[in-house]
């Protein structure tokens, strides 16, 4: 049956074509040689009109045989046209009969499980006319190319739902990771209350946030924001995530070393193999609840806000700016010391606030940032930050959100019968004040740096002969570590904080250079002590311990700490 209906499509496509082809040579004839020939009868009529007027005078012949003429030509001109529209109107049939075969074989080559198979396509090829074998060769080069669509298009929906099952796995242990136990954590902090929220811009978002409560009842508040987004944020904010909890959770069994420790640990994982160039800005920071001091670290983030609800004003943290973890192995993250004062709230959020834009392509700054949180101090943590994601949805007026938006908020509260009177009398005369400053590594840094700490040291009422001999001990330990330690072609941070306790000056000093211990060098005849890595130590090293009072070293974490104090 099929067989049949090849054969019969290809004789009404050979029949089509041979109609076609008289037709319009009937056309042609009309439309070319019938306009020649009344030409030439005009002509010949007008050239041989007196010669005929003389043969056939005082007769009638001329008019009979001009309209003989014309009647013939009119009668030649109709059949023509009738024959002509005859075979087309034929043609026409007889074309779409055959057409109505291709499209057939296009719909079985389509739709081959509808179809029963393939077309018999050999057949048609076999019909004798070189114009079927050329739809024939058509129709087998169509079949070829939507059998490899038809492959291309499985591959593409296999791997697309391939993807999207991984989409799903990494939204899944995305959303695991994220903490959302607010009224646990609150029970536990009593009158402080904390909330966060996130809104991803993608299915899976490179935001990310953290809060764990410590055994000494600090409180760790983190907002994180990975380099792009997908599967490998998702992967690099677990691995932050993992490292934090190892250095911090109490329950495995681990002594808490400090927030910087914990940060300087976690950029040394992810510099370890980051062949994708990955980099993570983060602020993360540890509040006591009992008194209300925050230590708070930036590593390339956003500033973060205080909401002094006392004074109604927005404080802008400021910190001393850093790299994003991830970027450089021996990069030293140092810490600021803030302090909340009793309903006070800090908010950490992510750039996707302050970047968001509206059809104008206008942002939403910090200046908006600030105007809506100066006109909503009063209300709640978790009210501020739903109105604020609010907020921003409302200025982007229907933009597509491009990037997440994450936020966390504590509104800091002493617990019950316990004043913040200790706070407020280390603000008015404090016991111990401190400075801390990140010097690159490069002996024309050091003079700068001299000169921001003479000027803490004056501030703190130092004497000036103590300011002199801290800074000679700054500039022989700086110069050594750079000279010896590093050496000129290392890219690296040293780290110096500076301390005025009630009784002395505290110098402390930190790199990531090898380790040397600076007090093993006693002997004042300097040629007869030990080196170390060249010629580290030496006269600079005996003009710290004879310009000093103490002078302690220790290693930890492959880092040096070298402690200059200098009694008041």
């Amino acid at each position: 049956m099929k067989m049949n209906t090849t054969i019969r499509h290809a004789d009404e496509l050979n029949r089509a074509i041979w109609l076609s082809n008289l037709g319009l040579v009937g056309l042609v004839c009309f439309a070319v040689f019938i306009p020649l020939l009344v030409a030439c009868l005009i002509v010949c009529n007008y050239l041989l009109r007196d010669s005929i007027i003389i043969i056939l005078v005082n007769t009638h012949a001329l008019n009979y045989m001009g309209v003989t003429v014309w009647i013939w030509l009119i009668s030649l001109i109709l059949s023509s046209i009738v024959s002509s529209s005859v075979y087309l109107v034929i043609a026409y049939g007889k074309l779409s009969q055959g057409l109505v075969g291709i499209v057939d074989a296009i719909d079985i080559i389509s739709n081959p499980q509808q179809g029963g198979g393939s077309y018999d396509i050999a057949l048609l090829s076999s019909s004798g006319s070189r114009r079927t074998d050329y739809i024939a060769r058509a129709l087998v080069k169509l079949e070829r190319n939507l059998s490899n669509y038809r492959q291309g298009m499985v591959a593409q929906v296999e791997q697309r739902e391939r993807l999207q099952r991984e989409l799903q796995l990494a939204k899944s242990l995305q959303q695991q990771a994220l903490r959302k136990d607010f009224d646990r954590i609150n029970q536990q902090l009593g009158n402080t209350v904390l909330f966060a929220e996130l809104i991803s811009a993608e299915e899976v978002a490179g935001d990310f946030y953290e809060y764990m409560l410590l055994a000494d009842g600090r409180l760790l508040v983190l907002v994180g924001d990975v380099c792009g987004k997908g599967i490998a944020a998702c992967l690099v904010m677990i691995k932050v995530l993992t490292a934090l909890k190892l250095l911090v959770n109490p329950t495995l069994g681990l002594k808490f070393r400090g927030l910087e420790y914990v940060v300087n640990r976690i950029n040394w994982l992810l510099c370890q193999n980051n062949v994708d160039h990955m980099f993570v800005t983060m602020a993360v920071g540890l509040l006591d609840v009992k008194t209300g001091e925050f230590e708070y670290i930036s590593a390339g983030h956003n500033p973060s806000v205080i909401l002094r609800k006392s004074t109604q004003q927005i404080e802008w943290v400021q910190v001393v700016p850093q790299r994003p973890l991830g970027v450089n192995e021996a990069m030293l993250y140092q810490s600021t010391n803030l302090v909340l004062h009793a309903d006070d709230a800090l908010l950490l959020y992510t750039d996707g606030v302050v970047e968001a834009v509206n059809v104008k392509r206008q942002a939403y700054d910090e200046t908006a940032l600030e105007t809506f949180l100066q006109q909503h101090m009063q209300h709640s943590i978790s009210h501020i930050i739903n109105g604020l994601v609010n907020d921003v949805d409302i200025f982007a007026q229907g933009v597509a959100q491009h990037d997440d938006i994450t936020l966390l908020g504590v509104h800091w509260q002493p617990a019950q019968g316990v004043m913040n009177s200790a706070i407020e009398t280390r603000e008015v005369q404090p016991s111990v004040s401190q400075f801390n400053v990140v010097v690159a590594n490069d002996v024309q840094e050091i003079p700068a740096v001299q000169h921001q700490i003479a000027n803490y040291l004056k501030k703190a009422r130092v004497s000036h002969d103590v300011i002199n001999d801290v800074q000679v001990c700054l500039e022989e330990a700086l110069a050594n570590i750079m000279t010896h330690g590093y050496g000129p072609a290392i890219e690296a941070n040293i780290v110096v904080k500076v301390s005025v306790a009630s009784k002395a000056v505290e110098l402390t000093l930190i790199d990531s250079a090898e380790a040397f211990n600076p007090c093993e060098l006693t002997d004042t005849n300097l040629g007869g002590a030990r080196r170390k890595r060249g010629s580290r130590g030496g006269r600079g090293v005996f003009l710290i311990a004879n310009l000093s009072d103490r002078m302690s070293y220790h290693r930890d974490n492959d880092r040096n700490y070298l402690l200059i104090e200098k009694d008041l």
